[in-house]
């Protein structure tokens, strides 16, 4: 039997809308946002309905959650709602406005005297400090809304941002000195409550050391028992393999 084109195109539009929907684990690249990758798997997949739960910053890299299809999307808050662990490198002494590496330097300052290197009962005070609920000042460039209007597309045009502080919880918190000199490297394993913003924990974090400084790098590793193990790189988003490692879970 021929199929007349008409049929074909009926028939593939039928096949594209029947794709397996469900909850993909991606491995998100420094460098591209988000919704970049939504773009992506909407292309690859031709599944409209995608979304993901909880933005990673173009410049941190790590797990991203997807879902595919309405009734996966629908349960994004509850993935959202999941304690999320990261991997980050802060340094001390200097300070952007982003407070991370994509910023401009907007304060320098001397390091008090460490011991090298750093034991780790003075670092286990430290990390202890921020352990539980703690009060956290998101940073002013973010996406909270401001009479309507994004944080940082306020803090971008120069405009006031007056923001309110949160209450989050700290479950986990190592410090580790990963280089010590005049502007030490310290690496920060976070594990946290949902809207914890790591780059503002690691301002409060060198406050207690007594100087200022940024984050450097951020890779989120897990998002409740989602592992950035189990994550397809950007290099495998392709159709095939998307389908087979969706997950679905209703």
């Amino acid at each position: 039997m021929t199929l007349s084109p008409h049929l074909k195109t009926h028939l593939s539009k039928i096949s594209k809308t029947n794709k397996s929907h469900g909850f993909l684990l991606v491995n998100k690249p420094e460098g591209i946002s988000s919704f970049g990758i939504v773009r992506k798997v909407r292309a690859v997949t031709g599944v409209k309905k995608v979304g993901h739960a909880g933005t990673l910053d173009p410049f941190a890299s790590g797990l991203l959650i997807l879902a595919l299809g309405k009734s996966y999307t629908t349960q994004i808050d509850t993935i959202h709602e999941h304690v999320k662990s990261y991997r980050a490198l802060m340094v001390l002494g200097v300070q952007t406005d982003t407070l991370d590496s994509t910023g401009k330097v907007t304060q320098t300052q001397s390091v008090p005297p460490l011991s090298s290197p750093l034991s780790s009962a003075c670092l286990e005070s430290i990390a202890n400090k921020f352990m539980g609920e703690i009060s956290q000042m998101p940073p002013i460039f973010s996406a909270k809304k401001v009479n309507g209007r994004r944080s940082y597309q306020l803090a971008r045009a120069g405009l006031p941002v007056t923001l309110s502080p949160k209450i989050v919880t700290i479950s986990h918190l190592t410090l580790t000195v990963i280089h010590a000199s005049e502007r030490p490297i310290i690496e920060l394993t976070v594990t946290c409550s949902t809207g914890t913003y790591i780059r503002a924990l690691v301002r409060d974090i060198a406050q207690e050391f007594g100087t200022v400084g940024y984050t450097k790098s951020l890779v989120r590793t897990c998002i409740g028992p989602y592992s950035l193990e189990e994550a397809l790189s950007i290099d495998q988003l392709t159709d095939p393999l998307i389908q087979e490692a969706l997950i679905q879970d209703e």
